[in-house]
């Protein structure tokens, strides 16, 4: 124990010269008495007992902000939080306790403890016994097997969730329905089986959708579908054609009641069907259901033709009696004309085939069709009042084609392209011969 303080000059008076050496000795003795010491015989141990000083109960920063303070049966620690001194923990017998529930971590990520010893450890209320150390416990310690036991068996007994799945930490599940609408950059090709009608059931986002999409099989045999669409009536459309949220164009199958034509329709009034019935196949015009109809459906136009027409036999055109009116024979103009266009008859090559071929293009033999209307303008008449002469205006800007009847955009090119129906002039000749 320390020894208290007592002056070193007790003659002191009133007058008396206060020497430098006697100064220093009282110095030096209230230094003692208040310096600590563990061990000797100088300074105060503050331990409250006689001659030692009262205890200090309270240790902290300049603003005891940050203090210890200690307590009759505890010892407290405050940390400065938001210009406050708050309790974090307490230190009780037997107990060393933070002052609020969930509130101290013991360790960081990056300053962890070493090792931890105890005997028991609580998780959310159930207290299981602790490990002991597999290289020091015997083979027999039944205590610490127990103790691994119990600990699996707790782990086990959780529970977490993922994706809208709640799984056992100790079970397993093959094939776990997890919900990955909140995964990214989850690959397809990490996809494994096959997808089944009812999950295509209701719509995919185009935008989920790489293009262009491409459906293969590794087969190689005619009577094996690599995609198959199926409609549980008896007709309708199978594909949809959409354009800026309109249907531009179908294709589905029609039941006529006896036979089914699969077609392809412009999503309004015309299509092509596929006819087959009892032997007899053609490609057939349609409404835009797919419903065959007669004599309302082009081959091409004046403006977008095909280039031959390969056939076994010619053309077949309508020519019964109860089809037709107003039938008579030539005047006497109209055989004039005949008569001219017999001598109009030209052979001439196509200017295309010659920037395509050269030389090689083929000489055509026919009739060039301002010189028929010439010829029908020499007796007075109109060319266009006859089905022999067709003359054909549209018109293109910026590489799209317009008819009539559509907004024709300002500086578009009016074209106009005349022909022949040869069969009738053909017919129409031979009148005068």
């Amino acid at each position: 124990m320390g020894s208290p303080y007592s002056s070193r000059q007790s003659t002191l008076h009133d007058g008396n010269i206060i020497t430098a050496a006697l100064f220093n000795n009282e110095y030096n003795a209230l230094l003692n008495a208040f310096a600590y010491a563990s061990t000797g015989t100088t300074g105060h141990q503050h331990d409250g007992t006689a001659g030692e000083g009262g205890n200090v109960h309270t240790i902290g920063d300049q603003d005891f902000l940050n203090k210890v303070v200690v307590e009759s049966n505890e010892i407290k620690f405050f940390i400065e939080v938001s210009a406050a001194a708050v309790e974090q923990m307490n230190l009780a017998d037997g107990v060393l306790a933070p002052e609020t529930t969930n509130d101290i971590d013991l360790g960081t990520s990056s300053k962890r403890f070493k090792t931890i010893y105890g005997t028991t450890l609580d998780i959310g209320g159930t207290a299981v016994n602790t490990v002991r150390d597999e290289d020091n416990m015997a083979s027999d310690d039944a205590d610490g097997l127990a103790t691994q036991q119990s600990i699996k068996a707790y782990v086990d007994a959780q529970t977490v969730s993922y994706g809208g799945v709640q799984l056992s930490v100790g079970g397993s599940d093959a094939t776990p329905a997890f919900n990955l609408a909140d995964s990214t950059g989850y690959l397809t090709s990490n996809l494994s089986g096959t997808i089944t009608n009812a999950q295509l059931a209701g719509s995919i986002e185009g935008s989920k959708l790489a293009l262009p999409i491409e459906v293969s099989d590794s087969t190689d045999a005619i009577e094996t579908s690599i995609l198959r669409l199926n409609d549980t009536g008896t007709e309708g459309s199978f594909i949809e054609f959409d354009a800026s949220g309109a249907t531009k164009a179908t294709l589905g199958a029609y039941y006529t009641g006896a036979y089914h034509i699969p077609f392809l329709a412009n999503g309004a009034s015309a299509g092509v069907g596929v006819y087959s019935f009892y032997g007899t196949t053609a490609v057939i015009p349609t409404n835009g259901d797919g419903n065959a109809v007669n004599d309302t459906l082009h081959l091409g136009l004046s403006s977008y033709k095909f280039d031959n027409v390969y056939a076994t036999n010619g053309t077949i055109q309508t020519s019964d009696r109860n089809k037709k009116q107003d039938i008579e024979e030539l005047t006497e103009a109209e055989t004039r004309v005949a008569v001219a266009c017999k001598g109009l008859l030209r052979k001439y090559k196509w200017k295309s085939r010659v920037e395509s071929k050269g030389d090689e293009a083929r000489t055509h033999f026919g009739i060039i069709a301002q010189d028929l209307e010439a010829a029908f303008e020499a007796e007075g008449l109109n060319a266009s009042k006859y089905a022999m002469f067709c003359s054909d205006t549209w018109w293109e800007h910026e590489g799209r084609t317009y008819v009539e009847g559509e907004s024709i955009p300002e500086g578009a090119k009016e074209v106009t392209l005349k022909g022949i129906r040869y069969p009738q002039l053909l017919a129409f000749i031979i009148t005068a011969l």
